[in-house]
């Protein structure tokens, strides 16, 4: 059986080390094969932050991991990032690719970015990723469990 963890809102910066470490044991217990982190990875969006967040994941030694941004993974009080570098210190821990897609077993995950780095709250979602999701989904193998991930909920204004 394949076993998928997911977790958000994990905000290193402002973390409980022991439950960090609680979430490490279940995750090599379990044998968690996915681990899908959507958003909010840091507290403030230092690069300290993303590397404790970085080392976090890797602590839960899954074999593939899907890790979305979210709004507090945009720099706050660095705003000057935002204009092109607003996912500088994101990527540099987790990569470039803002909207992942894995599989893994029966799990075929979309990830979407609802994110914008002009905006530090509320999410949104585009109609072309809206499209694309649908594309991705409709690709996804017949027998897969299709999931999206995306930080924030969805939803119509």
């Amino acid at each position: 059986m394949t076993v998928l963890m997911h977790l958000s809102d994990l905000h290193f910066g402002a973390h409980d080390p022991a439950v960090c470490a609680a979430a490490q044991r279940l995750a090599q217990r379990l044998g968690v094969a996915m681990v899908v982190v959507s958003g909010d990875l840091t507290q403030r969006a230092t690069a300290l932050q993303f590397e404790q967040a970085a080392r976090f994941v890797q602590g839960l030694h899954a074999r593939s991991n899907l890790v979305l941004a979210g709004n507090h993974d945009l720099p706050l009080f660095a705003w000057w990032m935002r204009w092109g570098r607003a996912y500088e210190r994101y990527a540099q821990q987790f990569g470039i690719d803002q909207e992942p897609v894995r599989q893994m077993g029966a799990f075929y995950v979309v990830g979407v970015n609802t994110t914008r780095a002009w905006r530090h709250e509320r999410g949104s979602l585009s109609s072309a990723q809206i499209d694309h999701v649908a594309m991705l989904l409709a690709r996804a193998p017949p027998d897969a469990w299709r999931i999206v991930a995306s930080h924030h909920p969805p939803g119509v204004p």
